[in-house]
Formats: structure tokens, sequence, C-alpha cells
């Protein structure tokens, strides 16, 4: 989901990857070098409702026009599986909008409309790597673009309503273009009613409960950041872990903390915040993300004013699962298989366990996706934010052998450093905040690597 500039953001992003793509087309029967915009020069632009009535005189210009904006009929009740029940539905909204091409001249009216169907065509879903920042996108946010069934009655119309004459118009909708709500202060916990009946009597007697939770966990996908509402194994020695209805792995009990549970609206002041720690062991049933331990410190703060801290007790603890090397991946997602050994002799090394790799992105420094090897030394790091296309800057145009006036404009490749960090005797499974804190001191090796939409790279590492 987005926020409220996501509008914006939909259009703006749907014309900025137009033009790139523009810059680098070629046109069909031409020298390689000549491109469609060196042949039909020409401005990529939104417009709004008082552009069109103040000016028409846009040159040669592929424009978007949003004429109407409507909630999504299908999915306006559906609920977000990241939010708790009794959260706000998200705002569920269709973008209606044409694409109009303004030109004097024939040849380029129909060749730039053709052009901006057959893009369209070929690239109808855009993804947090193809939607701008400003939108507040998450990882697994997805707007489709396809054809509006407008008739020709309903598009005259709408060009009634504006000052300028009809020009050459393609309809299309955006959905969903799903809206975040605003963030509610979080409600008090909830007081049980437990109901039972006399013995030989059909008096109901009715019995408060009332019991404070300790905290609890939110599992997350590694890759993509998003709950995982699929149910897990969490099990701990010291404490008792119960899975409530929203997908949340909530602490009822722990050693040390029983006049926690029961107190109600204030609890002891001693132990002091944070003072225990308590290990739990996460297992996924179906294999497809790793074993995982986490430390969780308890108590937590149960003041709702600080409901913002990461420690209170209303902000659940966010704990991200690895995926295994058999987990299933999205034909955009670009992914790196690595195979992790040991020993001076690769055919009988050992496999390395445990250990921690990163994909970073060396123009920014920025880590783009992290990944463990299991008790066979396999190891798959996803990477679902690789952009399809994107502005080739001085770097890119180095690493694809341009040094001159031909380097390409846009490129769908994308340069990073693949790290790798172990330590010798880290117990399986292992606890992966443990493993980011050290990565820099561990580190072993890196490789650099060349990544691509929906491509997967793979990856042989012996340590001797």
């Amino acid at each position: 989901m987005a926020n409220i500039k996501s509008i914006h953001s939909v259009c703006n992003s749907l014309m900025q990857y137009l033009h790139n793509a523009y810059e680098a087309y070629p046109v069909p029967d031409s020298a390689p070098a000549v491109t469609m915009q060196d042949e039909y020069p020409c401005d990529f632009r939104v417009l709004s409702s008082g552009e069109l009535k103040a000016s028409t005189d846009f040159g040669t210009t592929l424009s978007l026009y949003l004429y109407r904006v409507s909630v999504n009929e299908h999915v306006r009740s559906q609920p977000v599986s990241r939010q708790a029940g009794d959260s706000p539905l998200p705002l569920s909204i269709d973008l209606h909008f044409l694409i109009t091409v303004w030109s004097e001249s024939a040849v380029a009216e129909q060749t730039i409309c053709a052009w901006a169907m057959q893009q369209i065509h070929q690239h109808p879903i855009m993804d947090v790597s193809s939607l701008s920042v400003e939108g507040g996108w998450r990882n697994d946010d997805v707007v489709q673009i396809i054809p509006a069934e407008l008739c020709n009655e309903d598009l005259m119309r709408i060009w009634d309503a504006l000052a300028p004459d009809y020009r050459l118009s393609l309809s299309y909708i955006a959905r969903v273009v799903r809206v975040d709500p605003d963030n509610l202060a979080v409600g008090l916990p909830v007081v049980a009613t437990r109901y039972q009946y006399e013995e030989g009597s059909t008096k109901m007697l009715i019995e408060r409960v009332e019991q404070r939770v300790l905290g609890a966990m939110c599992l997350l996908d590694r890759a993509t950041s998003t709950p995982l509402m699929r149910p897990m194994r969490v099990v701990s020695s010291s404490a008792r872990v119960l899975r409530n209805a929203h997908g949340l792995y909530v602490i009822t009990e722990a050693d040390g903390l029983a006049a926690h549970s029961q107190a109600f609206l204030q609890p002891p002041a001693n132990p002091p915040l944070g003072a225990n720690s308590y290990d739990f062991a996460i297992h996924d049933p179906q294999g497809r993300y790793l074993p995982r331990l986490v430390s969780v410190s308890l108590p937590r703060d149960p003041d709702p004013n600080h409901t913002g801290n990461s420690n209170s007790l209303f902000t659940p603890l966010e704990v991200t699962l690895y995926p295994a090397s058999t987990a299933p991946l999205s034909a955009n997602w670009s992914s790196v298989r690595v195979s992790l050994s040991q020993g001076p002799d690769p055919q009988s090394a050992t496999p390395l366990v445990a250990a921690l790799l990163r994909i970073v992105d060396p123009a920014e420094s920025r880590i783009l996706a992290s990944g463990l090897s299991d008790q066979r030394g396999e190891a798959l790091v996803i990477v679902p934010g690789v952009p399809v296309t994107k502005f080739a800057d001085e770097g890119d145009a180095h690493d694809h052998g341009h040094h001159n006036d031909s380097s390409p404009v846009v490129v769908n490749t994308l340069p990073v450093r693949l790290e790798l960090s172990w330590q010798a005797g880290t117990p399986w499974p292992p606890d992966p905040a443990e493993l980011e804190a050290n990565h820099a001191a561990r580190l072993k090796t890196t490789r650099d690597l060349v990544l691509r939409s929906g491509r997967m790279e793979r990856v042989v590492i012996n340590l001797t």
C-alpha cells in the first residue's frame, strides 16, 4: 500500500518509464543509432485540467490526463494481511486516464501512438522498482495498467468538457492503488469474558478474565518485508507463546514474570524494562524459510503513550525469516544462488553452515538483500527491487564497455557486490540478528555481480 501521493506517483512513474524507453527505442528500418527521440522529438507530460484549459500549444508531446478516480468495487472491503483485524480498511482505487498524442504531423502522431500502445501492452505491471518513491510503496505493491472499455460517446464527452479540440487518445485504467489509512492510536488490552452455567441451574454466570500479555512477535519475509500469515512453529523453554487471529505470536507467560501476567492496569516495577532475555526457536513446517533463533527482552514498556518506541508492549517485535534454497520465486525478482564450502580440495570440502550473504549496491553503499546458508552450504538471496530499466550513469557505461557518445541511455542491469561473512562454531539454527550485527568483523570475501530483473545468478565459493 501507499500514501496520499500514490495517485501522482503512478501517473508520473508511467510517463517517466515511457520517456526512458522512448529515448532508447530504435526507429524501424533506420540506422541502429537513430532512436525515436531522434526521429520524432517528443516531450512527456502529466497534465492537469487547468493546464489543458490554459493552453493547447504543447508541440509534439505524449501526455497523460487523469479524468476520473473511482473506488474499486471488488476489493473495497478487503483487508490487507499485514493489518490487524480491527484496523481501518485501506482505500482501494482505480485511476482512469487518457494518453494523448499532440502533434501536427500525421506520421509522428500515429507512430508515437502505436509505440505507446506497444510499450504498455508489453509492460503492463508496475511494481516498487518502477514506481517513484514519494508514493511510499511497499515491496509487494503492484499496479496493473489495462486498456479501458471506453466507447466513442464517452470519449467525446470527455473532450467536450475540455477546452482543446479532440486529439488522438488512448484510454487506460491503473488498478488497484491501495492507499494506507492514517495511523490510529493503539487500543488498550482486551478484557476477555468467560460464560458458564451453575450446576443444576439454567442461570448464567459471567466472569471477567483480565490478563496482560508480555509482548508479541510479527514474522516477516526477509525479501519483501511482508508479514507471514501462514502458521509457524515458535517454541521456547522459558516462555509460552500463542498465535492469535491476526497472525501475531503473543507471549503470554515467561519465567520470572508471573506477576506481570496477572497485573492488568499497572504491572510491577521489577524487574526493570528489558532486564530479562528469552530465546525463541522458529521453524517453518513447509521448509520454505530457514529455522532461526530470536532473543526477546522482557518486560516491554506498558505505557500507551510510548507506542512509537521499539520496546513498547503495544508494538510487535518484527522478526524476519530468511528464505530456504527451495523457496518459490516471483517472475520479476532477481536472485542469487550460492554454494559455500571450506577446504583445500573443493571436491571434499565441508559445507559452510550459517554464513551470512549480503547483496550491496556499491554506488549507494546500500544493502539490497540478505540470505543465509543452510546445513548443506546452500543459500538463496532474493532481490525483488531490481529495476527493469533505469538511466545509465557513467559507471554503468563503463561496466558495459561504452566510453564514448554511443553509451546507452537506459540499462536493464544493476552492478552489485556479494559479501560473505562467517564465524566458525556458529550454532544451528543461528540468530540472524547477531550475524547481521557482526557482518563487517567476520567478512571473508566479496564478489562483483550484475543482476537483471527476473534472472538468477549462480555463485560457487570455497574458502581455503
